[in-house]
Order: structure tokens, then C-alpha cells, then sequence
């Protein structure tokens, strides 16, 4: 990746440059090309809307392994041990 001139960690621009709603997120970040993390900015919440990308195979969360299509908002839950994870198929 680094080889290629791609850094580890950036915005969701760089991976999803035609999804109009992807570019609108402020906090979530790839890292890597297969992990989107959304990291929890806001103290006492137990849910979070993510938007996960258009992605054809959809994105798996890391935390329990459900299968969530791409393209849409999806309320997640959070707490202090989990921040939402989720690995492109």
C-alpha cells in the first residue's frame, strides 16, 4: 500500500470519490483498503448512525460478523469497550 503512494489511514474520499454521502462524513476514516472505522465522538450514547459506502459485496461488522449493505445509514450499538468496525467484502 505504502509502496503505491497510499497512506494507511485516510477519509473516505480517497477509496469512495463517487459516493455523494460518503464524502459528507467528517469522522469516519479507512484504514487500509478493507476497514472503515467510526470512531464515537459523542459521551453516553449506546447507538451510533454510520454511513457505510457503496461497496457491491456489502461490509461486514467486525464486532459480530452481521452483513450490512452498503450505500445507507445504520444505527450500530457503542460502548466504551466497542467503537463500530467495519471490514469491506
Amino acid at each position: 500500500m505504502s509502496e503505491e503512494g497510499w497512506t494507511l489511514m485516510r477519509p473516505l474520499v480517497f477509496d469512495f470519490a463517487d459516493d455523494a454521502e460518503a464524502l459528507k462524513q467528517e469522522s469516519e476514516y479507512m484504514f487500509g483498503y478493507k476497514y472503515l472505522v467510526c470512531p464515537v465522538l459523542e459521551a453516553g450514547i449506546s447507538t451510533m448512525r454510520v454511513y457505510l459506502p457503496v461497496n457491491e459485496g456489502g461490509w461486514e461488522d467486525f464486532r459480530t460478523g452481521e452483513v450490512l449493505e452498503g450505500g445507507r445509514y445504520h444505527d450500530v450499538p457503542v460502548s466504551l469497550e466497542d467503537i463500530p468496525v467495519f471490514v469491506r467484502i
